[in-house]
């Protein structure tokens, strides 16, 4: 072969490598809801029968939304199934995965310490 077509034939298992790379990606990120929510109680200190139900307190809503939040980046879930674990009612939940809630420096801290945990 000349030097031309060794660069294509690297470049076709470059492709392959990355494509290979994305799928092994997504399949990380299978995890239980029962394992999620262990990660976010380690993180969070919380447990998640105190943040059932509605709040006035800042720190138990920044927590509950990410459970919202963490649910549906990692496993399967309905947004009826993650308001009724909450004991919330289904308009919370979609306000808070369609962004209508701003993030502060506390939930990010704990996401980023969340997606340490789950990629593990």
């Amino acid at each position: 072969m000349d030097e031309t077509e060794i660069k294509v034939v690297e470049s076709m298992t470059k492709e392959e490598d990355t494509i290979e790379v994305a799928k092994n990606t997504e399949e990380g990120y299978k995890i239980t809801k029962e394992a999620l929510i262990k990660i976010i109680e380690e993180v969070t200190e919380i447990k998640l029968d105190k943040i059932k139900g509605n709040t006035k307190s800042k720190k138990i809503s920044d927590i509950r939304k990410l459970y919202i939040k963490n649910f549906k980046k990692y496993i399967t879930i309905p947004k009826k199934e993650i308001a009724d674990l909450l004991e919330i009612g289904n308009s919370t939940v979609t306000n808070v995965l369609s962004g209508r809630y701003t993030e502060n420096d506390f939930i990010n801290r704990l996401n980023r310490e969340i997606d340490k945990n789950v990629k593990l």
